[in-house]
């Protein structure tokens, strides 16, 4: 099983956020193992960590919103958790100062060479896996998407042409 990894060091970025259009600061902090992905939000007082789970998301109208306990939440997070999932970060602290990441360019690619800037380091413990055993199919529409069971991530277009990650 593969070792789990998190930040080489601290990297920030600041930018202006899509939906409310107010200025953030973005810091992504190495974390302990099996920490996981948390968010904090540093503008709000008192305000405590919360995971990046299922379990947390609030609201996926314009974007992903997780919400903590506490009532502190964090939208348009589905890039960022992107670009950290593509990078194999499974420890991370994610300190945001409003109510949404900046923007950056619009995609996973700006938040990825952020987290290239940090670098990747290697911490105690595996890395926990979802070991797919039968296909998955959800369809909305004309639109679809699937997961079949593999020895290893390769992505693919309807039109057959795969993209083999290792």
């Amino acid at each position: 099983m593969a070792d789990r990894r998190t930040l080489g060091s601290k990297v920030s970025a600041e930018g202006v956020t899509l939906h409310t259009g107010v200025r953030a600061r973005l810091n992504l902090w190495p974390a302990i193992a099996e920490a996981g992905i948390r968010f904090r939000r540093t503008d709000l007082p008192g305000t405590a960590d919360f995971p990046a789970l299922w379990s947390h998301v609030a609201d996926t109208r314009l974007g992903t919103v997780l919400r903590g306990d506490d009532g502190a939440s964090v939208g348009m997070v589905e890039h960022l958790l992107s670009a950290l999932a593509g990078a194999e970060i499974e420890d991370c602290l994610i300190e945001v100062d409003g109510p949404e990441p900046p923007v950056m360019d619009g995609d996973a690619l700006s938040y990825l060479e952020l987290i290239d800037k940090a670098g990747t380091s290697v911490v105690e413990g595996a890395r926990e896996r979802i070991v797919l055993r039968k296909p998955v199919m959800v369809a909305s529409g004309s639109a679809s998407a699937g997961l079949n069971p593999a020895e290893h991530a390769e992505y693919c277009s309807t039109a057959g042409a795969g993209i083999d990650v290792r």
